[in-house]
């Protein structure tokens, strides 16, 4: 982040980044929701019955860690950077 931000000529003060844990709407459906949107294009490329069993899959593989027992939490970092034009 900070090169990213020095290479279009900020100069970064200060950096934090932090756990932002967010719980995903519509229950047992959140996380599948949650995937579909955010690589939809990578989906796009199985049929819908792959992509049920690949979501299924995603969804055992992270169930101890993200799911509370009523709803799934992601597990986003926030990043927030102080910079400034030199």
């Amino acid at each position: 982040m900070t090169q990213e931000a020095q290479a279009a000529g900020l100069v970064v003060e200060k950096c934090y980044d932090f756990e932002r844990p967010t719980p995903l709407k519509a229950g047992e459906q959140g996380l599948a929701n949650w995937a579909r949107q955010f690589f939809a294009s990578e989906l796009a490329s199985f049929s819908p019955v792959e992509q049920d069993e690949i979501l299924a899959r995603l969804a055992a593989r992270v169930r101890d860690e993200l799911w509370d027992g009523h709803q799934w939490v992601a597990d986003y970092r926030r990043i927030r950077c102080v910079a400034h034009k030199d």
